[in-house]
């Protein structure tokens, strides 16, 4: 039993965490996906629900491609 509760602990600790965001009028404004602190993905939205940009950070840095988007989506 110890070790079954203990490997669900260490599954636990491996999974991803999902944070989200909103405007005031309740539109979707972030989303984060964290592995960890210091490890994760961005998406964030205009007010209207369209994406505005994409990336990631490692280690608390900027990393790899960002998408931005203009509001009328090019």
């Amino acid at each position: 039993l110890l070790a079954l509760i203990l490997m669900g602990f260490g599954l636990a600790l491996n999974a991803q965490q999902e944070l989200k965001t909103y405007y005031d009028n309740g539109s979707l404004k972030s989303v984060y996906v964290y592995t960890d602190a210091q490890n994760y993905t961005v998406k964030n939205y205009f007010q209207n629900g369209k994406i505005k940009e994409t990336g990631a950070f490692v280690n608390g840095k900027m990393h790899g491609n960002w998408v931005n988007y203009h509001e009328n989506g090019n």
